[in-house]
Formats: structure tokens, C-alpha cells, sequence
């Protein structure tokens, strides 16, 4: 028993680091695979934008490129410390292959839940 619970505890720990290493091309190219799923990334931050909505909910967005690949990167409420364009982070969300709102859709969006889930990796 103690055999299958070691080997069970290496496998999990073997698939988080998968996870945190997860490239944005690898995320883009196989969007199937990771739609749904908690991944962890990074890349430069590009075009970020705190809003408000119509009904006054704040939220920000902006894009993390690696490369020539790109996501799109949604959070609600307001960063205390805002990352700024060009500035390299990694970050933690729900991948979506395709976030559908009433009146368009974001494609390849990773979805924040809050400001923990964005390290700055570099100023």
C-alpha cells in the first residue's frame, strides 16, 4: 500500500510541474487538450487594461506573449500592484480554448482569480 501511495504522490508531483512549465505555444496549439483546465504560464505582458463595466464591476485585461503566441488574460476587480506592459510574469487560471459573452468571444483566455495567481518575474 505504501508502494502505490509513494508512486501516486511522484505522479502528482510530476504533473504540477508539468503544469507550471506549460508553454503559451503549447497552450495555443492544443487548446482541445487544455480547455477547462488549471495551467500555469508565463510570458511578457502586452496591451493591459483596467475597466470598469457598464454595471461599475472592475476588471482587467491584458495579453501574455511568448514568442509569436499569444493568450488573453481576464481578472475581476482592481491589482494593487499592476503588472505594465513589457514586464515578464507567470501566471494561474482556468484556460479557456473559447470564452463565448453575449455579444462576442475571446479565444485562448485564461481566466485569473484573483491577484495571487500573477508573480512578476522580472520589473
Amino acid at each position: 500500500m505504501k508502494k502505490i501511495s509513494l508512486s501516486f504522490a511522484l505522479l502528482s508531483l510530476c504533473l504540477v510541474a508539468v503544469a507550471a512549465n506549460t508553454k503559451i505555444g503549447a497552450l495555443v496549439k492544443a487548446a482541445d487538450k487544455f480547455d477547462g483546465k488549471s495551467v500555469t504560464t508565463a510570458g511578457t505582458v502586452t496591451h493591459f487594461q483596467a475597466k470598469t463595466s457598464k454595471k461599475g464591476n472592475k476588471y482587467f485585461v491584458f495579453e501574455l506573449e511568448e514568442g509569436s503566441d499569444t493568450v488573453n488574460l481576464y481578472g475581476r476587480g482592481e491589482l494593487k500592484a499592476a503588472p505594465h506592459d513589457g514586464q515578464k510574469v507567470q501566471v494561474s487560471g482556468k484556460f479557456e480554448k473559447e470564452h463565448k459573452l453575449p455579444t462576442f468571444s475571446v479565444k485562448n483566455q485564461i481566466t485569473i482569480a484573483n491577484e495571487k495567481d500573477i508573480k512578476v518575474l522580472s520589473k
